[in-house]
C-alpha cells in the first residue's frame, strides 16, 4: 500500500505516543469490561440469594461494592421513613479486627450525623477524596479506622431514601465511576431485599390466612358438633319435648313425646296442636299459655295430665319463647317432665321426716333452721316455732362451733364430708351429744341434716376408754414384749416394750405389711400355728431382727384368744439373749483349751467320732495328725514356762494358718497336738504334715531369742477298715509319732 506523498510522516516520538494511548485504552476498556463481568456476577449471585437471610444478602452486597470500587471498608444504614434515623445493617467485615470503638451506637440521627449523613441531607452521593483536610467532617470516634477518601450514595424507591451505602480508602481517587458501580450493586440489592420481602409478606399471609380458614373450620365443626350433641340430648332425654309454630301447629317432638302419646312422628309434626290434646284442654289451657310465650313470657306450671300410652302423669310443664334472628318469637318450645315419682318420694320423705326418731332438719344456704321433726321437741325440746328462721351454729356448743362452721363450709364447697359428732344445747340448757349426716341440694339451696342422739352411747364409750387405759397400762407394763396378730399375721396390737426392742413405734408396727414384717421375724411360723389351733397354744424359741438389724433371741409362749370377737394369737417374748449368749460362752469353754483356744481333747473326741462314722458312711477318706514339740522341756526349764506359753500359743496360730478351715485342731495335753483332716487321702495328709513341720521349725520366736526355734515331730494315721474307733486311729498316730521321736525328731513318720 502506498502512502500519498502529502501524508505528514509521524515520528518516532509521536509513533510511541500513539502507541501509548492505544495501550492505556486498551487496558481501561479491559478493566471497564472485568468490572461489568464482575457486576454481572455479583448481581446474578444475589438472586441467587433470594432464600438466604437478609442479613447475608447485605454482608455480601457490602462486599461486591467494596471489591467493586476497590475499596476497604464499607458500610450500609437502612434509613426510617421520615428519613430522619440511621440504623446499621452491615459493616466490612475485613476492617473489624483494626477498629478499636469499644461503644458504636447502632443508630443515628441524620440532624447529628458529620459529612457522611451530607448524602442524605442533601438526597446525593457525596465525594471526599481528601477526608482528613475536609473543613465539614466529624470528628471519628476513638480507636475508628483512621478515613482517606470516603465515598457514599443514597438508595431511592418510591422517590424515598431507603438506605445509605459507603465505602473508604480507595488506594486512587473516587470518581463518577465508582459511585455508578456501587449505586447498581446496591440497586440490585435492594430489588432482591423488596422481592424477598414481599415473598416473606405473602408467606405469611398465605399463613394466616390457613390459619383464620383453619379456626374458622374448627369453629364451624364444634358449632356442628355441638348441635349434634343437643339434637342427642333433646332426643335422649325423658323430657317432652315440643317446637310449636306461631300457627299453634307442631314443628318438630323429640322421641319421648311420641312414646307417650303412641304415635308416630308424621301424625303429630304438621298437625295443630288442638288436634292432638282436644279442644277442651288446648282452649282452656294450653292455648293461653302458647299466647302468653309469643307475647315473650316465659310460663312455669305444674298439672296433672293424661297420657294414651302412660296414663295419668304429674307434670312440670316450661314454656318458653324461642326468638328469630330479627328478634321476632317464632316458636314456643315445650318442656313436660314427669314428675310423679318426685312428688310420691317427697311425699314419703314427708312421712319419714314426721315419724322418725332421728333429729331431722332442713337448713338454708343462709344458716338458718327453715323446718324441724317432731324429734327436736321429743330430744331436745324445742319446737319449729321457737328455731324457725335461726342460725343453727347458736345450738352448738362453743369448743365444738369452729369444728362444725368447717365442716359447713365444706359441704356447701361441695367437698366430700363424712358423719361428724356435736353437741347440741337442749331448751332447758343442758348439752346432748349428736352424730350429723348432712347433704346438699343446690337447686333449693338447702341442707338435709339427720343428728342421731348419741349420749347414751357417748357415756359408755368414755366408760370403756376408762377400762382400756387401764388394760393400757398393765399392757404397756409387762415385763417382755407383747404382740397380738391375727391369724394372717397381721398385728392388731403391741406393748411399749415390743416397740423399744424392735426401734419401730407402735403405728410403724400396726401399719407394717405382712411381706415386710416378715423382716423382723415376728410372725409365728406356720408349724406353731397349727399347734396353736390344734392345742390352743405353743413355746418355742425365735430370733427377732430389730430395725438397725440387731438379732433379738427370744423365748416365745403363745395362746390362742379373742381380740375385738375375732380370733388372734397372743404371743409373749421373752429377751434370752443374755443367757443365750453366757449358755455359748460357756459351751465354748467346756470344748476349748484355754490356753491356746484349740479345741480340747474330750471336743477332739466327740467329734472324732462323728467324723469316723461320716467317713466310713460315704467311703471318704480321713487321716489323723498327732505332733509333738521336740525337747519343750528345755524350753520351760531355760525360758521359764510363760515363755514356754506363749511357744504353744504361736504354734496353735502357725497351725490354723496351715491347716483348712475344715480340718479340725486340739491340744491333747502339755506339748502335744492332734489334726484330723477330713476328706484327705494318705499322700495328701503326709504333705499338709510336712508344710506344718516347716512352718514350726521357720517359726520366728522374738519374744524368746531372734535365733531360737522349735521342731516338732508328726505321726500320721490313715483311717481304714482295721480301725474300730477314733482311740486305735490315736493310738496309730501315737506309735508313729514315738517312731519319728526315735529318727531324730523333726520329721514326720506314717504308721
Amino acid at each position: 500500500m502506498s502512502m500519498d506523498k502529502n501524508t505528514p510522516r509521524l515520528s518516532d516520538e509521536q509513533k510511541s505516543t500513539v502507541a501509548s494511548e492505544r495501550d492505556t485504552e486498551l487496558r481501561r476498556l479491559q478493566q471497564e469490561n472485568d468490572l461489568n463481568q464482575r457486576r454481572f456476577e455479583t448481581l446474578r449471585h444475589l438472586t441467587q440469594m433470594i432464600h438466604e437471610p437478609e442479613q447475608n444478602i447485605l454482608h455480601f452486597a457490602l462486599q461486591a461494592g467494596l471489591t467493586a470500587t476497590d475499596s476497604r471498608i464499607g458500610y450500609i444504614y437502612f434509613v426510617n421513613e421520615n428519613e430522619t434515623e440511621l440504623v446499621l445493617h452491615a459493616w466490612s467485615r475485613g476492617v473489624m479486627t483494626q477498629c478499636q470503638v469499644d461503644d458504636y451506637p447502632p443508630a443515628f440521627q441524620v440532624e447529628e450525623t458529620g459529612l457522611w449523613g451530607e448524602a442524605v441531607r442533601r438526597r446525593r452521593h457525596i465525594i471526599t477524596n481528601d477526608y482528613p483536610d475536609c473543613p465539614s467532617k466529624g470528628e471519628l470516634p476513638d480507636g475508628h479506622v483512621p478515613l482517606q477518601r470516603h465515598m457514599n450514595l443514597p438508595l431511592f424507591d418510591g422517590g424515598r431514601i431507603v438506605l445509605l451505602a459507603g465505602v473508604g480508602n480507595r488506594d486512587l481517587p473516587y470518581t463518577e465511576q465508582e459511585v455508578r458501580q456501587l449505586s447498581l450493586v446496591m440497586e440490585g440489592m435492594w430489588n432482591i431485599i423488596k422481592r424477598k420481602r414481599s415473598e416473606e409478606a405473602l408467606y405469611q399471609a398465605n399463613l394466616a390466612l390457613e390459619a383464620r380458614v383453619e379456626e374458622r373450620t374448627k369453629a364451624l365443626s364444634q358449632t356442628n358438633k355441638e348441635l349434634e350433641n343437643y339434637k342427642g340430648i333433646v332426643a335422649s332425654t325423658p323430657d317432652l319435648v315440643a317446637l310449636v309454630d306461631r300457627n299453634l301447629v307442631y314443628s318438630t317432638v323429640n322421641h319421648s313425646y311420641l312414646s307417650c302419646f303412641g304415635a308416630e312422628r308424621e301424625e303429630i309434626v304438621g298437625k295443630k296442636v288442638a288436634d292432638l290434646l282436644g279442644p277442651t284442654i288446648f282452649e282452656q289451657y294450653i292455648k293461653p299459655q302458647l299466647l302468653r310465650c309469643f307475647n315473650g313470657e316465659t310460663v312455669n306450671d305444674e298439672r296433672w295430665i293424661t297420657f294414651p300410652v302412660t296414663g295419668r302423669r304429674l307434670c312440670a310443664l316450661t314454656f318458653h319463647p324461642v326468638p328469630e334472628k330479627d328478634g321476632t318469637i317464632g316458636h314456643v318450645a315445650a318442656n313436660i317432665r314427669d314428675i310423679t315419682e318426685a312428688r310420691l318420694a317427697m311425699d314419703d320423705r314427708q312421712r319419714i321426716f314426721s315419724a322418725s326418731f332421728d333429729l331431722m332438719c332442713v337448713i338454708g344456704f343462709d344458716g338458718c333452721i327453715k323446718d324441724l321433726n317432731p324429734s327436736w321437741t321429743r330430744t331436745l325440746g324445742w319446737t319449729l316455732e321457737d328455731l324457725q328462721d335461726k342460725p343453727w351454729l347458736d345450738l352448738v356448743h362453743p369448743q365444738d362451733r369452729a369444728n362444725a362452721i368447717k365442716r359447713e363450709e365444706q359441704l356447701l364447697l361441695g367437698q366430700q364430708t363424712t358423719s361428724s359428732e356435736t353437741r347440741l344445747r337442749c331448751k332447758n340448757g343442758r348439752y346432748r351429744w349428736v352424730s350429723w349426716n348432712s347433704s346438699v341440694d343446690r337447686e333449693r339451696e338447702e341442707v338435709f341434716a339427720i343428728a342421731r342422739d348419741i349420749t347414751d352411747s357417748k357415756m359408755l364409750q368414755e366408760a370403756l376408754k376408762s377400762s382400756v387405759r387401764k388394760y393400757r397400762t398393765f399392757f404397756d407394763s409387762a415385763g417382755d414384749a407383747v404382740f397380738i396378730h391375727d391369724y394372717s399375721g397381721r398385728l392388731l396390737d403391741v406393748n411399749r416394750l415390743a416397740c423399744e426392742r424392735l426401734g419401730y413405734s407402735r403405728e410403724e408396727l400396726l401399719q407394717m405389711p405382712v411381706d415386710r414384717r416378715k423382716n423382723s421375724r415376728t410372725e409365728v411360723s406356720p408349724a406353731h400355728l397349727k399347734k396353736i389351733h390344734r392345742e390352743g397354744k405353743a413355746s418355742f424359741e425365735a430370733c427377732h431382727r430389730s430395725k438397725n438389724d440387731e438379732e433379738l433371741l427370744v423365748w416365745t409362749n403363745s395362746r390362742h384368744i379373742e381380740y375385738d370377737g375375732l380370733p388372734a394369737i397372743l404371743s409373749i417374748c421373752r429377751d434370752i439373749s443374755e443367757r443365750k449368749r453366757m449358755e455359748n460362752k460357756l459351751r465354748n469353754l467346756a470344748i476349748t483349751d484355754p490356753l491356746t483356744g484349740a479345741r480340747n481333747r474330750r471336743y477332739f473326741l466327740d467329734r472324732g467320732k462323728e467324723e469316723l462314722s461320716r467317713s466310713l458312711r460315704y467311703g471318704t477318706p480321713l487321716c489323723l495328725l498327732l505332733l509333738d514339740v521336740d525337747h519343750f522341756k528345755n524350753v520351760n526349764d531355760s525360758f521359764g514356762h510363760e515363755a514356754g506359753d506363749d511357744v504353744l500359743k504361736q504354734l496353735v496360730q502357725k497351725a490354723r494358718k496351715v491347716l483348712r478351715v475344715t480340718d479340725l485342731f486340739a491340744r491333747f495335753g502339755g506339748e502335744e497336738f492332734a489334726a484330723l483332716l477330713m476328706q484327705t487321702g494318705q499322700q495328701d495328709a503326709v504333705l499338709t504334715a510336712e508344710r506344718l513341720r516347716k512352718a514350726i521349725q521357720t517359726m520366728s520366736l522374738p519374744q524368746i531369742s531372734p535365733t531360737f526355734s522349735i521342731t516338732i515331730s508328726i505321726g500320721v494315721a490313715l483311717f481304714d477298715a482295721e480301725v474300730g474307733t477314733i482311740e486305735e486311729l490315736i493310738k496309730r498316730a501315737d506309735q508313729s509319732m514315738y517312731r519319728a521321736k526315735e529318727q531324730g525328731r523333726n520329721c514326720v513318720v506314717v504308721y
